[in-house]
């Protein structure tokens, strides 16, 4: 796939970083849902991309996985990274959000600058929701 340097090595590193050291030999067809969507995270971040696109990245893990990829995609972001994160578990993924774009029924009702509080921002939220 092009990448520079030793294949393995990186794997291993990218691993390691969502969490995986152990049974990591193992075919994916094998692991957990949680396992399998850190290994798909960590896939994501082999290439060094300068823009990630996460659909649902917490889905699957527990909180202590959740907590461990939070800070690793706010490493990721504060390097200069661009996250495209979609998530309906705003709890999550709040601290990563500089942004804040939420569809309704197929129009954007909130768009703009993270601004405020998680509380401030649910207001809003329920607002837009509820009329």
């Amino acid at each position: 796939h092009g990448l520079a340097g030793d294949p393995t090595a990186n794997a291993r590193l990218r691993l390691a970083a969502v969490g995986l050291t152990l049974g990591i030999d193992q075919p994916v067809r094998t692991l957990s849902r949680g396992t399998v969507q850190r290994v798909a995270i960590a896939r994501a971040l082999m290439h060094g991309p300068r823009v990630l696109l996460l659909d649902e990245p917490f889905s699957g893990l527990d909180p202590a996985a959740a907590e461990q990829i939070t800070a690793l995609l706010d490493a990721e972001r504060r390097t200069g990274k661009a996250l495209v994160l979609v998530s309906h578990d705003v709890h999550q993924s709040w601290a990563l959000a500089t942004h804040v774009h939420v569809l309704i029924q197929g129009a954007w009702v909130i768009d703009g600058p993270h601004d405020g509080t998680l509380d401030e921002f649910l207001t809003r939220y329920r607002v837009a929701l509820h009329g």
